[in-house]
Order: C-alpha cells, then sequence, then structure tokens
C-alpha cells in the first residue's frame, strides 16, 4: 500500500541434505550457526543431513532489502534451495 514501509526481522531458508551453516547479516558481523539437531536425536553422534525449512532471525532493518551472508567452514555438505526473507508491513 503506498506510504507503507516493511522491516525484516526473519528468514526463511530451506536446506537440502545439510549438516552445518551459519549466518551472518554483513561481513564482519558476528555468525550464528543455523541449529539441525533434533531433540529425538543422540547426543553422543553427529547428526543427520537435514531437509526442509529453518527460520533465522534478522536485525531488523527498515527498508526494502536483507543482507544475510551464509557460509559453513568445514567439509560438510551445504545445500540452500531458497531463502525467502518474512516481511511486515509498518506506517
Amino acid at each position: 500500500s503506498i506510504g507503507k514501509r516493511v522491516v525484516c526481522k526473519r528468514a526463511w531458508i530451506r536446506f537440502y541434505q545439510t549438516r552445518e551453516c551459519d549466518y551472518a547479516e554483513n561481513i564482519g558481523r558476528a555468525a550464528y550457526a543455523v541449529p539441525f539437531r533434533e531433540s529425538s536425536e543422540p547426543v553422543d553422534a553427529p547428526p543427520g543431513l537435514f531437509s526442509g525449512l529453518r527460520p533465522v532471525m534478522v536485525n531488523g532493518s527498515y527498508g526494502d532489502g536483507v543482507n544475510l551472508i551464509l557460509s559453513a567452514d568445514g567439509i560438510q555438505p551445504v545445500n540452500v534451495l531458497s531463502l525467502v526473507p518474512d516481511f511486515e508491513l509498518y506506517g
């Protein structure tokens, strides 16, 4: 609508056969691990490969875009199928 602004406080990432992924909002900012371990998995074994959606919280900048950096520093598989920002209208 005219005059409305948006804010993004969450994004959804769709993974396929992934075990490890970190996200940050900009280069140089703190990176956070995307949790893949389910509570039903044994803690003395590595988590299985994950396929599905995971939400990540972002720092809610007001505007029309989102900066999000996905990375992995190990040899574990990372397959990102989509990244969808969740915008809220205000104003």
